[in-house]
């Protein structure tokens, strides 16, 4: 605690003296050189000045001499300046500083700059009371310390320069005035010491030779060289030439610079002389010397200092010339060849024709010979370094050559390739080809160029005739180790198949090392399949109504590749009245290369609309093919009147109901043309209606007539054809005539219809009686009557009596239901009759002669059961034949079993008679075996009696 105050008292203590006392200042030797040292300056500011500088001023009598601020500047502030004597004009810097006490609080100014001589003095800053600045204008405070800064900046006079102390009077307004000064000191270059080495120029047949020499020298002086000259000179034939000299040598530095030494061919050998003169700026000189040794020698070289023998196909050898030459001179020569190791154990070089002797400025021929063997790799560099190693002149030095080679390989295929290609057959098959671009690339693995001399292609697939090619892009010959491309133009005949195949590309070289070559690739052909029409636009003109006509068009697969499966035909535009008919269809699938005839017919009833132009739009199409259409056009005609009048005049004069129904419908038509003229009708149905009406009408006239005639010839089944035309044509003109809207036209064709009715039914009528008559007859067979109901029912058809006309009809079923119960029972008889006959003549009967007899009694039995049977089963057909009316072939049935039944007995006849042979033949066989047992006992009776002997 006593410390603290105590240390208290001591700066109030100061502060009062600082306030009421002068100041004293002393200025540093050398002041900051930045503001960053002013807070240092300040601390190094001490009462006593450098021991350079001079006394301190008496602070009292300073005081007196500033009375305007109260403070007084430092005493004289000094620095030192080393000058460079040999660079004019070249400067040196220093920093001095002069402090003081403020003494109150006020702006202050210091002197910005002055000069002595050669010395500037130049304001740099200040410092002080905790604050710094660079402007000679600064605010100071009352009691505190403060340092101004200058530089003091000295410029070399050169040689008028001496060595001498420069100083100013610098002011700080309100504070005072203070000394500045510079001590100047002038430094000086002086040669000192230097390095020369002698060189060597080694002669070897040039016109001259030169050699670079490297001078060192030292400057021992404290100021710095200005070198202004360095010479060289030499003895007679060399010169010297200097590069690279230096313009300034600092203090106690060296200094270097290269001589380059040139000496002529001419000159002797022997060391040569060489002085080198330094000389700088204030006169100092320096000379430098040094030897250079002339020697001249012999040098023999190759003429190349490689030779390249390029490359050798492996297991041959190359030869090139080689030729050693002695290029100075001077004198002969002799060198050894020493061959260094190169190439491996593929390949050997051989050096033929040299001895290694070569005379002055001469040469000397030899061969090199390599030679690789098969198992060399392609491309393998082979290099042998050859070294001439001097013999006869030792200065001379040893040279080298190089022999390079490279492995070579003869021409090969290598990697071959070629692109897919696809076809699509779109013409007709059999009489175009398909060319399509091929690019294929043949690579050379070979050196030596390869020769492609034909190009030709095939497929296993399809013979080979089909395809072919032609070159249209690419070269004879395929560089080494090269690929280049051939663009092929394949061409394919419309017969090969369709499918992916295999082409197969064949290159042949007449390089006996490649031979021929293959490549494969995918080859897709397409084949399209087309349908064509013979016309795609069909017209039938103006076609009369009721009258009917055909058109025919083509349909043709175009191209014979592919057959056309599911196809078809359809409508599918206009209008849908049963007026286009289709009369012959398309196939369900049409041949390859084929045609069908697709027919339409066409026939306008009355619906139709007379001079309208209508349209029908059928389509043709199937899988895989695109689809086609058929127009048809065609225009409903009037009815020619004049023919229908003239077929129903031929009638008109025929007295009866026919005559008055032919003249009426006549009238009709000729109303129908008046009211045609005059534009009359309401509707244009009515024309072809009431034109198609009388058309019919006239061919029910010539039904009924017909069937009139065919009735008085007693042709009743001919009749009946005619009058169920007759009765169709009536019930037609009828449906006609109801639909005719013109009132007056419809009344003629309902009187001319009722004339005609009444005709009808007499025809009718007379044809019923006379089937009725011959259904009531007692001989009529069930076919007869089955024929004769049937016609009843359909002259009740006629005659609108359906309920009658189904009676008749189920009769008419049921009696051919019984005709052909019978004929089929009566087959089947007769057939068992005569396979049963077939199995007798193959089992039990002897033909001879073609009489079937029985001759074995053993199968009587078998016999008699199956020919009673055969003879059954006949009987039995014939009387179904009979029931059934076929009367015929009854008879033909009888006359078959009669037949039957003789050749039976006949048979039967032949087994007696063979029989009664058979127990004459016995009796006769027993009567024999009876002499032949008496005969026995005969002899056997004289054997025991020896009669025999007698």
């Amino acid at each position: 605690m006593r410390n603290a105050t105590a240390l208290v008292v001591a700066v109030l203590s100061l502060v009062v003296v600082a306030a009421f006392a002068p100041v004293t200042v002393a200025s540093a030797d050398v002041a900051p050189t930045s503001t960053d040292d002013v807070g240092a300056a300040a601390a190094e500011s001490t009462v006593g000045a450098s021991a350079d500088a001079e006394p301190a001023v008496d602070a009292s009598a300073e005081a007196e001499s500033n009375d305007t601020a109260g403070a007084a500047l430092s005493t004289p502030a000094s620095t030192t300046l080393e000058l460079q004597e040999a660079f004019e004009g070249s400067t040196d810097s220093g920093r001095v500083s002069l402090s003081f006490t403020a003494s109150e609080n006020t702006t202050v100014t210091a002197e910005s700059q002055d000069s002595d001589g050669e010395v500037t003095f130049t304001f740099s800053g200040w410092s002080g009371g905790g604050r710094s600045g660079s402007s000679s204008t600064f605010q100071i405070e009352d009691g505190e310390t403060y340092t101004v800064y200058y530089d003091a900046v000295g410029e070399s006079r050169g040689e008028d320069g001496f060595d001498t102390t420069r100083s100013v009077d610098v002011t700080v307004s309100n504070v005072g005035t203070g000394t500045l000064s510079a001590d100047v000191n002038y430094v000086s270059p002086s040669f000192g010491r230097s390095e020369a080495p002698d060189g060597t120029v080694l002669f070897e047949g040039q016109s001259e030779k030169s050699t670079r020499v490297s001078v060192e020298f030292w400057n021992d002086g404290q100021g710095d060289m200005n070198v202004q000259d360095v010479s060289a000179s030499a003895d007679s034939g060399v010169s010297a030439s200097v590069r690279q000299t230096p313009s300034r040598v600092n203090s106690r530095q060296s200094g270097s610079f290269e001589v380059v030494v040139t000496v002529d061919e001419s000159v002797r050998e022997g060391p040569k002389d060489v002085a080198v003169v330094v000389e700088d700026n204030l006169g100092h000189r320096e000379t430098i010397r040094f030897d250079v040794n002339v020697r001249k020698a012999t040098r023999v070289t190759a003429d190349e200092s490689t030779y390249d023998v390029g490359g050798v196909l492996r297991g041959t050898s190359v030869e090139v010339p080689v030729e050693l030459v002695e290029q100075t001179g001077y004198d002969d020569a002799s060198v050894d060849i020493v061959r260094a190791i190169g190439a491996g154990p593929n390949a050997s070089l051989r050096i033929s024709d040299l001895d290694g002797y070569v005379p002055a400025g001469g040469s000397e021929s030899g061969t090199l010979r390599v030679s690789v063997n098969e198992r060399s790799p392609q491309h393998e560099e082979l290099s042998w370094l050859i070294r001439l190693e001097p013999t006869s002149d030792s200065d001379a030095e040893a040279t080298t050559f190089q022999v390079d080679a490279r492995t070579f390989y003869p021409a090969a295929f290598g990697q071959t390739s070629a692109a897919s290609v696809s076809y699509t057959f779109d013409e007709e098959r059999g009489a175009s080809e398909y060319t399509r671009q091929v690019e294929t690339t043949v690579e050379n693995t070979g050196d030596l160029p390869l020769s492609v001399d034909s190009i030709s292609v095939g497929s296993p697939d399809f013979d080979d005739s089909y395809v072919s090619a032609e070159l249209t892009r690419g070269p004879d010959r395929v560089p080494g180790t090269s690929s280049r491309d051939f663009i092929l133009d394949v061409t394919v005949d419309s017969r090969a198949p369709e499918g992916t195949h295999t082409l197969v590309v064949e290159y042949a070289s007449s390089n006996a090392s490649a031979g021929t070559e293959t490549v494969e690739t995918e080859m897709e052909i397409d084949h399209e399949t087309r349908v064509s029409l013979s016309e795609s636009a069909v017209s039938f003109g103006r076609l009369e109504i009721t009258r009917s006509d055909t058109r025919t068009v083509s349909v043709t697969e175009a191209l014979g590749y592919n057959d056309v499966r599911n196809l078809t035909l359809e409508r599918v535009d206009g209008p849908d009245k049963g007026w286009v008919t289709v009369e012959r269809d398309v196939p369900s699938t049409l041949t390859a290369g084929e045609s069908s005839d697709v027919v339409f017919g066409l026939q306008f009833d009355t619906d139709a609309e007379v001079l309208t132009e209508y349209e029908w739009t059928f389509r043709v199409d199937g899988e895989n093919v695109d689809a086609h259409t058929v127009t048809i056009t065609a225009e409903p005609g009037l009815i020619d009147a004049q023919e229908t009048k003239d077929r129903l005049s031929t009638y008109a004069d025929e007295s009866g109901n026919v005559g008055s129904a032919a003249t009426t419908m006549t009238e009709m038509l000729t109303r129908l043309e008046s009211k045609i003229e005059n534009g009359d009708l309401e509707s244009g149905t009515d024309i072809s209606r009431a034109f198609t009406a009388a058309q019919t009408f006239a061919t029910f006239v010539n039904a009924t007539e017909q069937t009139r005639a065919h009735l008085e010839a007693d042709e009743h089944e001919a009749a009946q054809r005619d009058l169920t035309r007759a009765s169709s044509t009536y019930n037609t003109v009828s449906l006609y005539v109801s639909q005719l809207s013109d009132d007056e036209l419809a009344g003629l064709g309902e009187d001319a219809l009722a004339d005609g009715n009444t005709a009808l039914n007499d025809l009718i009528e007379t044809q019923r009686a006379h089937y009725q008559q011959q259904l009531s007859g007692d001989n009529t067979s069930l076919l007869d009557a089955a024929i004769v109901k049937r016609e009843l029912a359909r002259i009740a058809v006629l005659q609108g009596e359906e309920s009658r006309a189904n009676t008749l009809q189920s009769a008419a079923d049921r009696a051919f239901e019984q005709y052909a119960e019978n004929v089929s029972a009566g087959q089947e008889n007769l057939q068992a009759a005569r396979s049963t006959d077939d199995n007798l003549t193959a089992d039990v009967f002897t033909v001879v002669g073609g009489q079937p007899l029985l001759l074995n009694p053993a199968d009587l039995g078998e016999f008699q059961s199956k020919s009673e049977s055969v003879l059954s089963s006949y009987v039995t057909a014939r009387e179904r034949f009979a029931a059934a009316g076929e009367s015929e072939t009854a008879s033909e049935v009888a006359q078959e079993r009669e037949a039957t039944a003789n050749a039976y007995q006949t048979a039967e006849t032949a087994l007696y008679v063979a029989s009664a042979g058979y127990v004459v033949a016995f009796i006769a066989l027993v009567a024999h075996l009876l002499r032949g047992v008496i005969a026995y006992i005969s002899d056997a009776k004289e054997t025991a009696t020896g009669e025999f002997l007698v």
